[in-house]
């Protein structure tokens, strides 16, 4: 009778229970605690050696916070890696788990990574879009402005990954830094603006105190590096109205040297450039236009106020960069109107008529020439190396083909 009552009891223990009752290993007895959820059994087999930590994921699973906390009170690893790849917080986070406090609570890092080196708060935000798990991590300590392996904080990362308005704003209201920059130097607003042509989020940056004359490694501000890489007028436009600094120089040189349109130069005019500012080597914007531009931008300049009498460190004026580009005579006559001396010597000691014999074709070369000695300019000069306008003149087999050629010659010669 007693070994029918023996195995009549037995039969009674359940499957799972049954290598328990064996004493068959308290890391397997853990887990059937845990999947019956027995605080007490639980207890006892952890005081008994289990290892808390050999069953943590099965309890997270059971979404029970007092069995998750026993856990952790026995000293379970909440940094341990889980099977989503990150500590106890990525998983429950991936499995909407809602037992994130107690872990919390019970000592899990906020500031967590997960084994691909992505920051917790950032996974929350953008790749579960779970703000509300995210002001938890926050509450907690989390910092708002921690960069991942890759450098980026979360605020950088929303921005890179074109993330809604909202979630700039969300990560911004909770402190994230709007003057952040970027692994390459380049300002988080420029970046906003330039690259991802996003206007929302550069406002949003804006708005929590973004600086728009904040410069990159090169000390570009946004406004410099949207007119040299010719960005749309729409984003000059945009960091105009944003307080972008046009007093800065080089300013009005990289709008002109681009070819931005005289809408685009009258504004930044307006907004302070300066139409006489100097280029690294001297050279005005007037200077640059005559020998770069059309008659029309010079014209442009002029009645906008730009100097003709500014020459270069070098002392060339915009007359001799006008004759070196054979502007028409209607910008010549408008140079020599404002005061430019048709014989001014360079550095080097080269008039305007030099310039003149400088480039070109037998025609143009001929015709400035002819211009500029009808209206004063000396025909016999000579440079500080000795060099002559008949030098310059001969080493054109074209021009010295050319009758006119030998009328100017003659000229020179006094003939």
């Amino acid at each position: 009778m007693i070994k029918y009552v023996l195995l009549f009891c037995l039969l009674s223990v359940p499957v799972h229970a049954a290598p328990c009752f064996f004493n068959m290993g308290q890391d397997h007895c853990l887990k059937n605690y845990i999947a019956d959820q027995n605080l007490n059994d639980i207890r006892k087999s952890l005081d008994k050696g289990a290892n808390p930590n050999s069953a943590f994921e099965l309890a997270l699973n059971t979404k029970n916070s007092a069995v998750v906390k026993l856990l952790l009170n026995h000293g379970a690893d909440a940094e341990r890696q889980t099977s989503v790849g990150g500590g106890a917080l990525f998983y429950v986070l991936h499995h909407k788990i809602p037992l994130a406090e107690t872990l919390l609570n019970g000592g899990a890092n906020p500031n967590a990574f997960d084994g691909d080196g992505n920051l917790l708060l950032t996974r929350a935000v953008i790749r579960y879009g779970n703000f509300d798990f995210a002001r938890l991590l926050l509450k907690h300590g989390a910092k708002i402005n921690a960069v991942d392996a890759n450098g980026d904080s979360p605020l950088v990362k929303a921005v890179k990954l074109n993330e809604p308005l909202f979630t700039v704003n969300f990560l911004l209201n909770s402190g994230a830094n709007p003057n952040e920059k970027l692994q390459n130097g380049s300002p988080l607003l420029t970046y906003a603006v330039l690259d991802k042509g996003k206007f929302d989020t550069a406002r949003a940056l804006l708005r929590y105190g973004a600086k728009i004359n904040a410069t990159d490694k090169n000390g570009k501000t946004a406004l410099m590096r949207a007119l040299e890489e010719r960005k749309s007028d729409k984003t000059v436009v945009f960091l105009l109205e944003n307080k972008a600094d046009a007093k800065i120089d080089g300013v009005f040189l990289a709008g002109l040297e681009q070819d931005r349109s005289t809408k685009i130069l009258d504004l930044l005019l307006k907004n302070g450039a300066n139409v006489n500012e100097r280029s690294s080597n001297g050279s005005p914007p007037l200077f640059f236009a005559c020998r770069e531009k059309s008659a029309s931008l010079v014209s442009w300049l002029l009645q906008k106020g730009a100097s003709a009498t500014l020459a270069t460190k070098k002392g060339a004026t915009t007359l001799m960069a006008a004759a070196w580009a054979h502007q028409p005579p209607s910008v010549l006559k408008a140079l020599l109107a404002k005061g430019v001396k048709i014989n001014a010597r360079d550095a080097a000691g080269e008039t305007a008529i030099f310039y003149a014999a400088d480039k070109g074709t037998m025609t143009q070369k001929l015709e400035t020439i002819d211009f500029l000695q009808k209206n004063g300019a000396k025909i016999n000069e000579v440079s500080k190396n000795g060099k002559t306008l008949t030098d310059m003149l001969r080493s054109d087999k074209k021009v010295i083909g050319d009758m006119r050629y030998w009328d100017l010659l003659a000229k020179i010669n006094g003939g």
